[in-house]
């Protein structure tokens, strides 16, 4: 189970149709992809008490307590000399990755004939740079890099990050 994405938070623009079949496999990807994210942005150690903090204090809170781990995974917004900072949260971030693995891996099943795509009988196929897959993931990755730049550059705070190694992430381009 997600400790921090449950299958009903995918809606509005996040939205994914799906049937009890589909939300097997969307929890599946929760799962196995939900921290991974977490861990390239912040650095497994930093993850570690940023996960210890999530769940220790109030464990139905789905937030974090401690100031310095609230200031990043809430939206914010910041003046900076050159421009603004802009993330959407660590939910909304990680909503958007996993959205857009989904719905990438999504029109192509693995069954035991070999692997094939959905077919719909009024459509045609849309071309995937017709999709907002990059958008939405580029969208993230931008709140993904503002968050390293806050943790490692801005820190208006100086909140103890101390062990941030977060891993650089590179916008997605459908040319």
């Amino acid at each position: 189970m997600g400790k921090f994405i449950s299958v009903s938070d995918f809606k509005g623009p996040f939205d994914i149709p799906s049937d009890v079949y589909s939300e097997d496999i969307l929890q599946e990807y929760i799962d196995e992809n939900e921290e991974g994210f977490l861990i390239d942005l912040l650095g497994a150690e930093l993850f570690n008490l940023f996960l210890a903090d999530y769940v220790a204090a109030n464990p139905t809170a789905n937030e974090p307590t401690e100031l310095r781990f609230k200031a990043i995974y809430d939206e914010f917004h910041l003046d900076d000399n050159c421009g603004i900072i802009k993330s959407i949260g660590i939910k909304k971030m990680l909503l958007g990755f996993l959205w857009f693995d989904f719905m990438r891996d999504n029109p192509i099943k693995a069954n035991i004939g070999g692997f094939y795509k959905n077919e719909q009988a009024n459509g045609t196929e849309a071309l995937f740079s017709e999709t907002r897959l990059y958008t939405i993931e580029n969208k993230s990755i931008d709140s993904y890099r503002n968050i390293q730049y806050y943790i490692d550059c801005w820190n208006p705070e100086r909140y103890d990050y101390n062990l941030f190694n977060g891993q650089t992430k590179y916008f997605n381009s459908n040319i």
